[in-house]
């Protein structure tokens, strides 16, 4: 460690690979919880084997005590949802997390074979994630997040993401458990792969005017087949982004859409900003028990 940065270099026998994360006082004052990875450990395609020859000899360790300590504090006050990974597949691993974004579709042009290969070595590590996972005491786990439709394109979710949400799905249906995903970018084109996934749960659900879908044309895809988790953007909390007839306008269009209320967990996506209007928080949930 050398003051607010995370060194770390990953010595094997076909080569070493070196990352660096920040985390300083500015992102700890700001509330920021996730670390910037300032050196990604992929440079270039030499990067591959090493990297592969980790995944393939990592160990996964339960943490299921873990899990049933922080469900013993939710209680009867929610459901406590256990934690897998942001990324929904080894090539979203390899996208979100071990190589700048823009140099990854360089990757993926340039290499397609090898890189095909390295996710295949990710994917051994990745099966048994999922076997530990399934055996967890929770009734919900989380798996994969932040889809969008520029990034995580219609073509490479049903490639590269919704074969592996769909197969463990398969494995959580058939010990009575379901899969939540964090769905809050833009999903036009993305919601038909979301049901071919078998997903139980979308979380965070974001909405127009953040995102191109209205929540009606959600809800009607999903067809009760897909439980949302959110609905409300967050930017109709704020008053410099709407003002209170927009918003009286908005919450009478939203709850006009919700139909019977079923298959639908009532939140904020992505989050509740700090600047939030608390009146508009407290109308919402007046409407919310109005509607139920």
């Amino acid at each position: 460690v050398e003051g607010d940065r995370t060194i770390v270099e990953y010595k094997t026998p076909v080569g070493a690979i070196k990352t660096v994360v920040l985390y300083d006082e500015s992102m700890r004052k700001a509330g920021i919880s996730i670390t910037h990875i300032e050196e990604h450990a992929i440079k270039s395609v030499a990067d591959y084997a090493p990297l592969g020859y980790i995944f393939e000899n990592a160990r996964v360790e339960p943490n299921y005590e873990g899990y049933s300590e922080f469900s013993e504090y939710v209680g009867d006050r929610g459901l406590a949802v256990a934690f897998i990974s942001l990324a929904a597949s080894p090539m979203h691993l390899i996208q979100r997390e071990l190589v700048p974004l823009d140099q990854f579709f360089y990757h993926m042009y340039d290499h397609p074979v090898e890189l095909e290969k390295f996710a295949e070595q990710i994917g051994t590590y990745w099966n048994r994630v999922f076997d530990v996972a399934l055996e967890s005491p929770a009734e919900v786990l989380f798996l994969g997040a932040n889809y969008d439709a520029s990034v995580t394109y219609p073509p490479f979710f049903e490639e590269q993401i919704q074969p592996w949400l769909s197969s463990f799905a398969d494995k959580l249906h058939a010990r009575g458990k379901f899969l939540l995903t964090h769905t809050d970018g833009e999903n036009l084109g993305l919601l038909r792969h979301y049901l071919a996934s078998k997903i139980d749960i979308a979380d965070s659900i974001c909405p127009r005017p953040m995102t191109k879908l209205s929540f009606k044309e959600v809800r009607n895809c999903f067809d009760d087949k897909i439980t949302i988790m959110g609905g409300i953007p967050s930017v109709s909390l704020l008053k410099s982004s709407m003002s209170d007839s927009e918003f009286d306008a908005y919450l009478d269009e939203f709850f006009q859409s919700i139909g019977n209320g079923g298959h639908l967990i009532l939140g904020i996506s992505d989050t509740t900003p700090p600047a939030a209007e608390f009146d508009r928080l407290m109308k919402v949930a007046k409407e919310s028990n109005n509607s139920a």
